[in-house]
C-alpha cells in the first residue's frame, strides 16, 4: 500500500514534537534545578540537636545578631598572631586614689591629733581603702594608734562633738607597731604598712585621727604621718 505525500511529511514533524517534549520534561526534573537560598522567618526559637557545623571563609566571618545561649564547653581556636580580646564583665571601673596627711598633737588633753586626713567622697561613689601606711614619732614610752572613721549609711553617721569619742561613724583602729628604738635618745619612731579593706560613702567625710598613749604625755613632740591608698567605684 502506498502512502500519499502529505502523510509522509507529517511523521518527521511529529517526531520532532515528541523529542522536544521529552527534553522539556527532563529539564523540569527537581534534581536538575540549581540550589536556591532558603530563608526561614519564625517568632519562636528553633531547637537544634546534634552537631552544627558553620563554615566561612576568613574574609567572610559569620555574623550573629541577638542573644546566643551556649551550653557546654566552648573551644576557641585562633592563629598565634591573632589576639583574642577578653573582657571581665563583672569587673567595675576603678579610679585609683591616694590620700596623705600629718599632724602634731598640740590639742589638750593630749589625746593625739584629729583630722590627719579629711576626704569628701564624690557623690555617687564608694571609696575602698586597701592599704594604710603610718609613721609615728613621740616621747619614749608612748604608742601611736591610727583611727579611720567612715560612713556606710544612707544618711549622715557622725555626731557633733569636740573629740573623736563623740563620733558615731564606724571606727577602724590600726596600731603602728615595730618601734625601731631612739634616734635622739628621747624620741621613739615606728612605721608600718597594713593591708585593710575599709569602705566609705559620701554621707560623711572619711577622716583619720592619730591617738597616743598614755594621753597625759602626748604633746607637740608627738608626730604622725598617714597615707591611705585604694580606689573609687560607682556606688552600687
Amino acid at each position: 500500500m502506498k502512502m500519499n505525500a502529505p502523510k509522509l511529511m507529517l511523521y518527521p514533524i511529529m517526531s520532532l514534537f515528541i523529542a522536544l517534549a521529552v527534553a522539556s520534561t527532563a529539564d523540569a526534573q527537581p534534581g536538575n534545578q540549581p540550589p536556591l537560598p532558603v530563608k526561614v522567618t519564625n517568632t519562636e526559637p528553633i531547637p537544634v540537636s546534634g552537631t552544627v557545623t558553620v563554615a566561612s571563609s576568613p574574609g567572610a566571618p559569620v555574623s550573629v545578631t541577638g542573644n546566643v545561649n551556649v551550653a557546654g564547653q566552648v573551644t576557641v581556636t585562633n592563629a598565634a598572631n591573632t589576639t583574642l580580646n577578653v573582657r571581665d564583665l563583672n569587673s567595675v571601673a576603678k579610679t585609683p586614689i591616694q590620700l596623705t596627711g600629718s599632724c602634731n598633737a598640740s590639742e589638750p588633753p593630749g589625746i593625739g591629733c584629729s583630722r590627719i586626713i579629711a576626704y569628701n567622697v564624690p557623690s555617687g561613689k564608694l571609696l575602698i581603702i586597701e592599704y594604710v601606711s603610718t609613721r609615728f614619732s613621740g616621747p619614749d614610752g608612748t604608742r601611736g594608734k591610727v583611727v579611720i572613721f567612715t560612713c556606710m549609711e544612707t544618711s549622715s553617721c557622725s555626731s557633733n562633738g569636740p573629740f573623736v569619742f563623740f563620733d558615731r561613724r564606724a571606727a577602724h583602729y590600726l596600731d603602728p607597731t615595730g618601734f625601731t628604738g631612739s634616734w635622739t635618745g628621747t624620741t621613739s619612731h615606728a612605721g608600718t604598712s597594713q593591708k585593710v579593706l575599709i569602705f566609705g560613702n559620701n554621707k560623711d567625710q572619711v577622716t583619720v585621727d592619730g591617738q597616743c598613749s598614755p594621753f597625759n604625755i602626748c604633746g607637740d613632740d608627738f608626730f604622725m604621718t598617714v597615707t591611705m591608698s585604694g580606689y573609687l567605684i560607682d556606688n552600687p
